[in-house]
C-alpha cells in the first residue's frame, strides 16, 4: 500500500520473472567412447523442481554453444536456488547398434566407457542419459543490474569441476523477449512437424497455410506473448528452413514472401546483432537449395509453370539476400558443400556464387549430352556427325534459355543468363570440334575428275566435305 497525501493506493505486487541466457560450455569431461559427448542442459528452480526446462542436444563436442533463452518465476528470489545440469544425452540403442560404432572408441578411456555402455543396455535394455554436472546459484546473489558469469559444474564423487559453464541471469517484471520468441520458435517446429506428419505433402507443395486448430495455437501464443511481426516472421524464417532440410516439401514461394517481409526491418538495423546472426545462420542452409535449383533447372520442361514460378522465387530470395551486408565471421559457401565452385580470387558472394551455380548446370548439362549420344560409328564421318548432333542439342538448350529463363536472370539478378551458357558451350564446341576438324582438313584429298567421272578413292572427299560442311552449318547455326 502506497500513501499519497491522504489517499491510500494499493498496488500488486509486479510479477518476477528469472531471466536465463545458457550461452556455451567448455573443458566437458567426455562420456561417450569416441572421446566426446553430446550435452544438453536442464535447469530449474529448487522450489519447483517439477517444472523442468531443457536445452537442444548438441553432438559431439565438449565445448557447446547453446546462445537459448529461458524465464522462470522467481516467487521466492531470496531463498530459492536455480539448478543447472548438464547432461550427456544417448539414443536409445541396442547391443548390436553400439556394436557398429565400435570403430569410433577414442583410447583406453574410451574402451573403458564402451564397454560400459554395452554393459547397461545389455543389463538393462536402454543406456540413461548420463550427467556431467551441475552447478546451484542462490538467487540472492544474483545482483538486480544482472550478472554474466562462468559457472564450475560439480558432480559428486568427484574433487574437481567437470567443466564450466557460462550464464547470463537477471531479474525482470516480464518473459525477456527473446524467451518468448525462442518458445514462439519452439511452438512453430512442432506445429510444422504435426503438419508435415498429418498432411503428408508433396514435394514443394505446402504453401505455409497451418490446420486450423495449429493456427489458432499460434495466434494465441502470440497474443498472450507479445510476439511482434518482425519475430514471427524471423521464427518462420528459421523453423521453416530448418525443416526444408528433412522435409523438403514447403514450397519457395513461401520462403520467399517471408523474406519479402524481413527486408525493411534487415534493412533498417530492427534486428539486434543475436537475431542478424540466426538469420544469417539460416540463409546459410537455405542457400545450397536455392542454387540447387539453379543447377538443376534443366531437369523439367522448360515450359512447366511449376517450374517456371521455382526459378522465380528462387531468384527473389536471391536477390534479397545479395541486397544485405553479409557478415564478416559467417563462411556462407563452406567447401564441403560447393564443391562444385570455381577458384575464386576475390571474396565469395551471391552474385558470383550464382554465375558458378549457372556455369556448373551447363557443363552437367553438357556432360549428360555425351554421356547420351555415345558414338556407334567410329569412322570420322561418324564422329563429325555425332559432333553435329551434340551442337544441336546445346543449340536447343541455349534457345529455351534465351525464351524461358533469360529475361527473368536479368530482371531478378542483373545476370545474362543466356549469354554466360553461351561462353560456356562455345568453348564445348571449340575443345570438341577443333583438334578434329583441324586433322580431317589436313588429311583431306583433292577431287579429282577423268572423263566427268569422279575416281574412285579409299576416303571419298565429297562425302567427308559433305559433312564437313554440314558441321560447320551447325556450328554457324549456334554461333
Amino acid at each position: 500500500m502506497i500513501k499519497v497525501g491522504n489517499y491510500y493506493f494499493t498496488e500488486k505486487a509486479p510479477n518476477i520473472m528469472l531471466n536465463i541466457e545458457i550461452i556455451e560450455a567448455k573443458d566437458l569431461k567426455p562420456k561417450d567412447a569416441n572421446g566426446f559427448s553430446d550435452p544438453f542442459c536442464t535447469l530449474f528452480l529448487a522450489s519447483s523442481s517439477q517444472h523442468k526446462y531443457n536445452t537442444s542436444v548438441k553432438s559431439q563436442t565438449l565445448r557447446p554453444v547453446w546462445e537459448e533463452y529461458f524465464s522462470l518465476p522467481a516467487n521466492a528470489p531470496a531463498d530459492d536456488i536455480l539448478c543447472v545440469e548438464v547432461w550427456d544425452f544417448d539414443p536409445a540403442e541396442t547391443v548390436k547398434e553400439k556394436v557398429t560404432r565400435v570403430g569410433d572408441i577414442k583410447g583406453f578411456k574410451g574402451m573403458k566407457r564402451f564397454m560400459k555402455e554395452i554393459a547397461v543396455t545389455a543389463t538393462n535394455g536402454k543406456h540413461d542419459n548420463e550427467i556431467i554436472g551441475s552447478t546451484l546459484i542462490p538467487l540472492k546473489t544474483i545482483p538486480s543490474r544482472g550478472q554474466l558469469s562462468w559457472y564450475n559444474l560439480e558432480k559428486k564423487g568427484k574433487g574437481k569441476p567437470q567443466g564450466t559453464l557460462l550464464l547470463k541471469l537477471s531479474f525482470g517484471s516480464e518473459k525477456n523477449k527473446q524467451v518468448a520468441a525462442q518458445e514462439h520458435r519452439h511452438l512453430l517446429r512442432v506445429l510444422l512437424a504435426h503438419q508435415i506428419n498429418e498432411q503428408k505433402p508433396d514435394i514443394n507443395s505446402w504453401m505455409g497455410d497451418f490446420l486450423p486448430e495449429s493456427s489458432l495455437i499460434i495466434q494465441q501464443h502470440v497474443a498472450q506473448s507479445n510476439i511482434g511481426l518482425v519475430d514471427e516472421y524471423l521464427g518462420r524464417w528459421i523453423e521453416f528452413i530448418n525443416a526444408q532440410g528433412t522435409s523438403p516439401v514447403i514450397n519457395t514461394k513461401v520462403f520467399s514472401d517471408i523474406l519479402e517481409n524481413l527486408v525493411k526491418p534487415i534493412s533498417t538495423g530492427q534486428l539486434s546483432n543475436e537475431e542478424l546472426k540466426m538469420f544469417w545462420q539460416s540463409a546459410k542452409k537455405a542457400l545450397p537449395f536455392c542454387y540447387n535449383i539453379i543447377r538443376t533447372i534443366r531437369k523439367k520442361s522448360p515450359e512447366d509453370q511449376q517450374l517456371l514460378d521455382q526459378i522465380e522465387y528462387t531468384l527473389n530470395i536471391l536477390r534479397h539476400l545479395k541486397s544485405f551486408e553479409m557478415p564478416d565471421n559467417l563462411d556462407l559457401f563452406p567447401s564441403e558443400i560447393y564443391g562444385w565452385l570455381l577458384p575464386c580470387e576475390h571474396t565469395r558472394d551471391i552474385q558470383s556464387t550464382l554465375h558458378d551455380a549457372v556455369i556448373q548446370g551447363a557443363v552437367d548439362w553438357y556432360v549428360h549430352v555425351l554421356e547420351n549420344n555415345a558414338p556407334d560409328d567410329f569412322t570420322e564421318e561418324g564422329q563429325m556427325k555425332l559432333q553435329l548432333k551434340i551442337t544441336q542439342h546445346l543449340k536447343q538448350d541455349l534457345q529455351r534459355a534465351i525464351e524461358y529463363h533469360n529475361k527473368l536472370f536479368i530482371k531478378k539478378m542483373q545476370f545474362p543468363y543466356a549469354n554466360t551458357l553461351f561462353s560456356i558451350y562455345e568453348s564445348k564446341i571449340i575443345e570438341m570440334c577443333e583438334p578434329f576438324i583441324t586433322r580431317i582438313c589436313m588429311n583431306m584429298k583433292p577431287i579429282n575428275f577423268e572423263d566427268n567421272v569422279r575416281s574412285e578413292v579409299d576416303n571419298d572427299p565429297l562425302a567427308m566435305g559433305t559433312s564437313l560442311f554440314e558441321l560447320y552449318m551447325g556450328i554457324q547455326k549456334f554461333a
